[in-house]
């Protein structure tokens, strides 16, 4: 046997939100609806996204896996400020005008759903820590340095700082090994020294947020044939309508090459997809 693999299935989570809806049908068929949360999750499963379930995600090894309420955080798929805006705009056509030109510019809808969100919590591991106990670890902040110290807040726009990786200040100016657990056995037998756990906590900073637009034009027209109200539709539809760039979570990993680098969109570039359905 290579191994033994441990499954965990119990943990405690809790989320609290502020919710609000605004809708307003508004003249000339245009319709509005905002939808805006202000959440926190928080859990003692650490590392799941949330994509394939809490527990399947996650794991127990973040510092101590006997004390939960060390590793109980910001969940890694929380999101504290989510806006959602859905629109829908039925174009006017040429009521007035000749059959041709009904045909052609009636039918017409525009309609599109508008995200904005804030990043997910980033928690920053490193392997030099926790060897007195064989488990994982967090990093562990130098003196004087915190959570607030974490992004890199410098002069130049959050895109120039993901396109450079330097999203976050450098490992080397935030993080040190953990301090040497006195009495374990590696340091009192002259071994390689035991390091503690690390201090950092969970969720201390966050990536970058996203905004996503997407958007369909659909055009209904009434073409009879099989039944006399059958419709014909065409919708063109838009993901990522103006081809924004979204980014993933920076490395977290201190001392690896990977730290600090954002390697990863969080959505595919612009796609444009067509489809027709006749409805009878």
């Amino acid at each position: 046997m290579g191994g033994l693999n441990r499954i965990e299935t119990y943990g405690f989570s809790s989320y609290n939100s502020l919710q609000t809806t605004l809708k307003r049908q508004m003249s000339k068929g245009v319709y509005l609806q905002a939808s805006y949360t202000w959440s926190k999750v928080l859990t003692t499963v650490t590392g799941g996204d949330g994509l394939n379930g809490v527990f399947s995600g996650g794991s127990g090894n973040s510092n101590d896996p006997n004390n939960r309420y060390a590793r109980y955080g910001l969940a890694a798929y929380d999101r504290t400020n989510r806006l959602v805006v859905a629109y829908s705009w039925q174009v006017p056509g040429l009521n007035n005008a000749g059959i041709f030109a009904r045909v052609a510019t009636g039918g017409w809808r525009l309609s599109g759903v508008t995200t904005f969100q804030s990043g997910k919590p980033l928690t920053f591991t490193d392997t030099r820590n926790g060897t007195a106990y064989g488990t994982a670890s967090r990093a562990q902040f130098l003196a004087g340095r915190s959570n607030q110290d974490v992004l890199n807040k410098a002069g130049s726009s959050m895109l120039t700082r993901v396109k450079t990786n330097s999203y976050l200040n450098s490992g080397t100016t935030l993080f040190t090994a953990a301090p040497v657990v006195a009495n374990s056995v590696a340091a009192t037998s002259g071994g390689p020294l035991a390091l503690d756990y690390g201090s950092s906590g969970i969720g201390v900073a966050r990536g970058p947020g996203n905004n996503t637009w997407d958007a369909a034009l659909v055009k209904d027209t009434k073409v009879g044939g099989l039944r006399e109200d059958a419709t014909l539709t065409f919708r063109t539809e838009f993901f990522n309508v103006w081809n924004h760039a979204q980014y993933q979570n920076p490395g977290t990993a201190v001392g690896t090459a990977s730290y600090g680098v954002i390697n990863q969109s969080s959505v595919a570039p612009r796609l444009i997809q067509f489809a027709l359905k006749y409805a009878f």
